[in-house]
Order: structure tokens, then sequence, then C-alpha cells
């Protein structure tokens, strides 16, 4: 560069223009390169600068176009159409807008909270109790409900929450560590508070002043922002102030104060009776005043609740007609309950529950769960920022679950899937705990939750009793814990030493291979066929259930004459009338549960072939025979009936386990109320549907039972069809009741009865025991 030249910038734009790395869209001209103007046809033109007097630093980034001076104004909110005294005013003055602040104040005030670490792998420490301990009092003044419903006042209304940070001893508000260098933190009115801003539009840093409090309508005294707390819920980028929901529904707020107001001066004002008679047509006025008179002197009070009569025969005529409430007042309560996420129900015509439970939990999840988090978020900035504690934080106790339905069912989702105890509820419940420890909750019932070790105990044992059953058919079962003779396992050991010259006896063994199983597993209640056996059982009895109330009620109020009181005994009319009850009915059940008698018995003796390792057709068929006579006969047993020779349905007087008797037993009470009380049919009908006999857990329990009995006479086929079965060994379930705990290793032939009287699990409903196969020995 020549000596006295000028050094100047070239522009970065210029440079991309003039490398191609800019596109030119067609033009080519040097202006464009080197100024970035355009002469196309019909080209947008080049943009205005900037002025030049005002550096663009000053303006660069600014947040919004705010009035100039706007810090000079001495009143907060000056530029805005509603001042914080009138949003005041509007809350206070129409009722379902109050009603329904106080409502969220009610509902967020009754949540419970709690401080934790952040880093979800650590406890509670003692901060946490010292944090609590603090704000069970904010302000040392107010108890946590009560700060949070005066916070909440100004969130909802103006949208100027704030608190005052005040420490012990004074001085600075930087982070302590500690809390007792802090007195509390105290609600101040927001609508005292006027903001700050700087030329960016944005709020100052400390020690610049933040905000400024006006009394009196003068400027009393500045605070920074480490020295106020003004936490709107709801800031803009184009204002200065919150966006409260009051403020959001202003004009139907005026409207809904407007209508009241209207509605009473129906009763305050105007001097129109509100009620007109009419007289004969051939009364003079002068007899009309004097009836009015003698009528005025009987009805002595405000003239405007007086009748007056005018000619025209003896009619009353109503001068307000008009209904003082109609949709529109609904249009209203709804608008207002939707700026607050607040369900409209109370104020609304009925509706009906699914509607009204939906709305509840929209309101909920719009509503109440974000101002939990402004909660949150308020709670956490003080721990943070003043206490100095960012390792800790506030939540709501989740545990404690808004709705008690709701609390309960998630309470009993835990607990049947393990993760909680019986006992652990109960304590949460305030209750005493019973002994009970965590279970995982199946289909058939409980079932205990062991850690690992214990688990692989109760296998091995399990494959030992199987083992022992096996090399002792028809023995004493070899006692807990006692081990073969030499390390040979039981299950592979032969009986006996066999001569070298007789090694080939086919007496000796006759089922050799069978004895190289480690165990045998028999019938599991767990398995897959049972459970879809008692869904398809359950989809035919719970129908069926809930029609025959109705069937039931109808015989009953018919023999019982019901809708008048009873004047003899109750419970003998009841009684009699309930032992007399016809459920031939029921046996209208008996061909389509059969069918899934069947499928279960067949699937369970199918299971039981395949862990003998028996695959012929011919041992197959057998045991599908035999089960499905069993299904045939139990189908019929279980509505209290039997097949004669002709295959025909005739009632069985010895049946077992027959769930009309069993209906009988459960509805006695029941009809005895109704007897008793005089009740009509209906009534009846409908409490029977509601009761224990029709209910659709019976259903479900009656399923699962009838599928566990087939399964286990499906097993006994099987086992009976392979000749290579000789008894069955019941095995009790870990953690079963005593009745099985002392069947426990008991063996009986496979045509016999245990010693509580049954063929095989389940002995009762839920239970959960297993049948194993005891082989033959010889």
């Amino acid at each position: 560069m020549p000596d006295g030249g000028k050094q100047t910038p070239i522009d970065s734009a210029m440079v991309g223009r003039a490398t191609g790395q800019t596109p030119n869209y067609g033009v080519v001209d040097s202006r464009y390169v080197i100024q970035g103007t355009t002469t196309a046809w019909m080209s947008p033109g080049p943009g205005l600068p900037p002025l030049t007097e005002f550096p663009s630093a000053q303006t660069r980034g600014r947040q919004f176009d705010f009035p100039v001076n706007v810090n000079l104004i001495p009143r907060a909110r000056t530029y805005e159409q509603v001042s914080f005294d009138q949003l005041r005013a509007l809350a206070d003055n129409c009722d379902i807008l109050r009603l329904v602040i106080e409502n969220e104040k009610d509902n967020l005030a009754a949540l419970k909270w709690k401080f934790k670490p952040i880093d979800t792998k650590k406890k509670p420490d003692d901060r946490c109790k010292q944090l609590t301990a603090f704000f069970q009092m904010p302000d040392k003044e107010h108890t946590w409900d009560e700060w949070l419903r005066m916070l909440l006042e100004d969130l909802f209304v103006i949208d100027a929450p704030t608190l005052y940070p005040l420490k012990t001893k004074g001085g600075d508000v930087a982070p302590s560590g500690t809390l007792t260098d802090w007195y509390g933190f105290e609600p101040m009115d927001g609508a005292t508070i006027k903001r700050f801003i700087l030329p960016n539009g944005r709020t100052p840093l400390p020690p610049n002043p933040a905000y400024q409090q006006i009394l009196k309508g003068i400027q009393a005294v500045d605070y920074t922002r480490d020295e106020l707390i003004y936490r709107p819920r709801n800031p803009r980028t184009n204002k200065i102030y919150g966006y409260s929901p009051v403020e959001q529904v202003l004009t139907t707020v005026n409207i809904s104060i407007r209508r009241a107001l209207n509605q009473l001066s129906y009763y305050t004002e105007g001097n129109v009776p509100d009620l007109l008679f009419g007289v004969p047509d051939s009364w003079q006025p002068d007899q009309i005043k004097q009836f009015q008179a003698w009528w005025d002197s009987l009805t002595v009070g405000q003239t405007k609740k007086h009748g007056r009569f005018i000619p025209g025969g003896i009619a009353p005529h109503d001068t307000k007609p008009l209904a003082l409430k109609d949709e529109y007042d609904e249009w209203l309560a709804r608008v207002i309950c939707f700026a607050f996420s607040t369900a409209p129900t109370p104020f609304i015509k009925q509706m009906n529950r699914a509607t009204a439970d939906n709305a509840k939990e929209e309101a909920k999840q719009e509503g109440l769960l974000p101002r939990m988090n402004w909660i949150r978020n308020l709670v956490n900035y003080i721990v943070w920022k003043y206490f100095g504690w960012t390792d800790l934080e506030f939540d709501w106790d989740q545990a404690e679950e808004l709705d008690p339905l709701i609390a309960a069912q998630i309470q009993d989702l835990k607990v049947r899937n393990g993760t909680k105890s019986v006992d652990e509820a109960r304590q949460e419940d305030g209750d005493d705990p019973i002994g009970m420890g965590n279970a995982v909750y199946t289909a058939t019932g409980p079932v205990g939750v062991m850690d690992f070790d214990k688990q692989q105990e109760e296998k091995q044992r399990a494959a030992a009793e199987a083992s022992a059953a096996a090399a002792h058919a028809g023995g004493a079962p070899r006692a807990s814990g006692e081990e073969p003779p030499d390390d040979t396992p039981s299950s592979d050991k032969p009986a006996s030493a066999a001569p070298k010259d007789e090694s080939g006896a086919p007496d000796k063994h006759a089922h050799a291979h069978l004895e190289k199983k480690k165990s045998l597993t028999g019938t599991d209640p767990d398995a897959e066929h049972i459970a879809d056996g008692a869904d398809a059982l359950a989809e035919i009895i719970e129908p069926f259930l809930e029609a025959q109330a109705g069937v039931i009620a109808a015989q009953l109020g018919a023999a019982l004459g019901l809708g008048k009181m009873a004047e003899d005994d109750p419970k003998f009319r009841s009684d009699e009338a309930v032992d007399k009850l016809d459920f031939a009915d029921w046996r209208d059940i008996v061909p389509k549960v059969e069918d899934q008698l069947v499928r279960v018995a067949v699937a369970g003796g199918t299971d039981a072939l395949k862990q003998l390792d028996l695959f012929s057709d011919e041992t197959k068929d057998q045991m599908t025979e035999r089960a499905t006579a069993w299904a045939k006969e139990r189908a019929a047993e279980m509505v209290g009936m039997k097949l004669d020779a002709d295959g025909k349905l005739v009632p069985n007087p010895d049946a077992k386990w027959q769930i009309t008797q069993g209906t009988r037993e459960l509805i006695r009470g029941t009809v005895t109320d109704a007897v008793r009380g005089g009740w009509s049919n209906d009534r009846l009908a409908a409490a029977l549907k509601d009761g224990a006999g029709f209910s659709k857990e019976r259903a479900m329990n009656i399923a699962r039972t009838e599928s566990g009995f087939a399964d286990t006479a499906g097993n006994i086929a099987g086992w009976k069809a392979s000749e290579v079965v000789e008894g069955k060994q019941w095995r009790a379930a870990p953690g079963c009741c005593d009745l099985c705990r002392d069947l426990d290793g008991e063996i009986v032939g496979l045509d016999e009865t245990f010693s509580n009287g049954s063929n095989g699990a389940p002995a009762h409903p839920k239970c959960r025991c297993a049948n194993l196969p005891v082989l033959k020995t010889k």
C-alpha cells in the first residue's frame, strides 16, 4: 500500500458475492457484487439501512419495543388496559371465579411434599429434614398452606407473586449454605412492585435496582434481583408484567358480574307489580279502587309484591315470566373454569360419570400439574440460590395420589406385582403389620418373593422330591436332605445290581429309560393352557351369572311375595325359598363348559405324556378318551347334575363343588334382607347382581378352579394311559395353607383320593399345589 493510503476492510458479504458463495439469482451487475444491490426486473430493492446517528449496539438484541422512559412511570401497569386493582376487583366480585380460585388453592395446599437429593442413588440427609422443618413455616408467621395460598392468590389474579428474603441478622443475601442465616421468605403484595428494565428490555443485574415498591403512590424503596423474588408464571416477550388467568378471561368475567347484577335486580328493583289480577268487565273504576284498597289492607308491605287488579276477567297475569338462568350461564362457567383447567361439573347440568371422570382427569393434567411444577421451581430457586444446596430439590410426594380410588389402585398394583408388601401398604395407611412379606399375585393366587438363594434351594428341593418319588415309588418318601448312598444321582442309580448272567432280564426294569430323567415336574399351576382355559371359562360363566341374577330374583319374588313387609320370620321364609330354587336352566351352560374342560384336560394329559417321553398315538388316544369322559362328568356335576345311561342330564344329589349350591349359600343373607325390608323384584335383582353370588370375581374364581381341576384330571388320564405310573404324590406350594402343608409328600394310587378327599390339586380356590407321578418300580 503506498504511503498515505487508507486501508478499508472488505465486507465478508461482498467476498461471498464475488466468489459465488452467495447465489446471485441471475444478477451479474458489478453493483450487486460490490454493494449487494440488484437491478433484476421487478426486484424487491435494497433494504433501508439503520439510522446512523444511533449505534446499533444500543438496540441489538432488544426484547421488545417498550415505551420511551418507561422506567420513569410512577406506577406499575400504567400502559396496560387493566390495572392490578381492577383485576382484584373482578376476582372478588365474580362468584364463580372466586370459587374456582379458592378450589385451586385448596387442591394445591393439600398436596404432600418432600425434599430429596437430585441424584436418585443418594438417600435424603439431615439437610432434607432441615428444609422440611423450615418450609413448614416459611415466613415464621404462616404455615406452608397459608403461605402458599397467599402466593397463589397473586399468581392467579395478578400474576405477580413476590417474596422478600429476610436474613436472621441482615446483611448480604448471598448464598450462605446454612438455614440458620435465613429468617424467612415473606410474601409481599406484587401489585406494589414496579419493574425496571435495561435498554435491551431485560431485568437489570445486581447491584443495579431491578424492582421498585410503590406505596401511597410514592416511590418507596428499590430492590435488586437478589433482594426480591418476583416470579410471574406467564411472562411474555412484549410485556413487562405477567398475564394472569383472570386477565385472560377479562371480558367473560365482566359479563358474568353484570349478569349476576341483572339477576339481583330482578328481586330488588322496579315498581311494576309482579302479578296483575283481572276483574269482571262490569266493575267500574271506583269499584276496582275500593276492592284494591281492601286487598292492600290484607297484604300490608312493599307495594312491589302486591297484586294489581285490572279489567278483563278474574285471571292472574305474570309480568316477569322470563327464566333467570339459561345455557349462557353454563357457557360463562365453562370459560372461567377452562382458564384455570378446572372441571366445570359443579356449575353445569349433570353429566354422565364417564364424561365427568374424563373432565376431572383432563383438568388435573392441564391445570394442577403445571402449577405444581411452578411451585416446585420456585422452592428449588430458593434452595439453590439462597441456601446454596444445589444437590437437593423440592418434589411432590407422588405416593399420595390426589384421587383416593386411584391411590388405592396404585397401591394394589404394587402389592400384586411384589414391589411392595402387604405390611408396607398397611403401614402407609396407618395400620399395624400382620406379618405378610412380598408376594407376586398370579391368576391362581399369591407366590412369595424370595431372594435368589432361596429360590435355588426351592428348586433343588422340588427336584429332590421328584427324584425320591421316582426311586421309592409306593414306599415312604425320602426325608428332606437325605442323600443317595453314593455319588450316583438317585434318578440314575438302578434299583439293584443285576447279576451278569441276568443283566438282560426284561422284568428287572421294564421302564429303565424313565429313570434317566432328572425329575418329573407333574402338574404346573402356572401352565399356559390353565390360564387360557380360565379366561375362556370366565367368558362363559360371567355373563351367565349376570343373566341368572334376574331369573333367580323373579323366582324368589314369586315365592316370597316381595313388595310388602314380612309378617312372619324373614329368615325362615327366605331359607325355604332359597332351598326350593329351581336351577334347571343352569344345565344350559353344561355343553359350553364341557368343551373348555376337554380342551384343558387334553392339554394337561399331553404335557404329562411328554414328561414321560411317550408319544404313541394309541397312548394319546387313551388319554384323550379318559380326559373327555371326565370333562363330561365334571361339567354336569358343576351344576348339580349327572349323566344317566342314555346320556341325559339328571339331578345328582352327591355332586361336589357344584356352583348351584354355592349360589344358594351366597344369596341367603341378601334374600333375608329383601324379605325383611319388603324389597321389589327389581331391587332384589340389582342387589343380587352386585353381590358375591353373581359377581365377576366369583365367575373368575370358578373359572380358575375348574381349569385347575381339568389340568389335574388330564394329567391323571395321561398317567393311566402310560402304564408306567402307579400313583400320585402331593407337592405343597411354598407358603401354602395348613391344609395343603399337611398333604405335602402324601402318595396315593391313581384312582384313590388324598386324605382331604380330593383327587388332586387344587384343594381349594387359588390353591397353587401340584401333583407328581409316582413311577412303577417293576
